[in-house]
């Protein structure tokens, strides 16, 4: 209906509850505006009700022994549908990402840059590829989020999560390479990280390289703090690791550790 008008909507991360992202609830209550980005998310809070003739009663809203939480949306997720938002003529997908880490900006944006390289080669043969489907999905929930959904998209009424404010994720962030080299007279590489996330030694961590589809996982065999002693654990944030790794993973690489469940 618009040829002369670029299309861009937001396809994925949290979700205001307030039409059109202008949430006033944060700045009212909080003095933080939403529209600058500084959002307290007033809307994920448990909230009691107040009937108007009873000033000062405040009756609560009981989903479980935490109460409830009314305001609170579960998360967008639309990549199964992008195909459906080409042809509608979106040029400009907006992945939301306020006060998030470069762990969750990394997943999310490499994610979807994969499903929107698969469909510029073959929208029919990405809605078929349910294995692709599963892939980008144990993806986008390695990261911290919330339930998703597909918000209005669909002609639904939006979701919300009752029961809980809380975020889960399928993996641990563990830290961001500063550098690689080859150790001498040797086939491996002594890859230095600062610290997110704690790790122990004899664990599994992944690295995800930039511009490399395929990530390397890597059990860590030993690793020294940046004295050059010997540690079993590293657990102080911003720390600086070395570990020894078979291959060269790049500056700026995102390292992880998935969750016993999904080992």
């Amino acid at each position: 209906q618009c040829p002369d008008i670029g299309l861009e909507i937001f396809i994925h991360g949290a979700m205001c509850m307030s039409f059109s992202g202008r949430c006033m609830l944060s700045d009212y209550m909080t003095g933080r505006s939403s529209n600058r980005g500084d959002c307290a998310q007033p809307c994920r809070w448990n909230y009691h009700v107040m009937e108007e003739q009873r000033p000062g009663e405040y009756m609560p809203i009981i989903e479980n022994d935490r109460g409830t939480f009314i305001f609170n949306s579960k998360d967008l997720c639309m990549i199964q549908y992008l195909p459906d938002l080409i042809k509608a003529g979106v040029g400009s997908l907006k992945i939301e990402g306020r006060m998030k880490s470069e762990f969750y900006t990394a997943v999310t944006t490499r994610a979807y840059r994969r499903a929107i390289d698969a469909c510029c080669e073959d929208l029919d043969a990405y809605t078929a590829n349910e294995k692709l489907h599963e892939e980008l999905m144990q993806e986008l929930c390695s990261v911290s989020h919330r339930n998703y959904s597909t918000g209005f998209y669909l002609g639904n009424k939006g979701e919300q999560i009752f029961s809980s404010s809380s975020y889960s994720r399928d993996s641990d962030f563990i830290g961001v390479v500063i550098s690689s080299e080859n150790k001498e007279n040797s086939d491996l590489y002594e890859t230095v990280f600062y610290l997110k996330g704690a790790f122990n030694v004899g664990e599994e961590l992944e690295f995800l390289i930039p511009g490399q589809t395929e990530n390397k996982k890597y059990i860590v065999e030993n690793m020294l703090n940046s004295k050059g002693d010997s540690i079993q654990r590293a657990a102080n944030a911003m720390m600086e690791v070395t570990v020894e790794t078979a291959f060269k993973p790049s500056s700026g690489t995102i390292i992880r550790k998935w969750k016993v469940k999904n080992q």
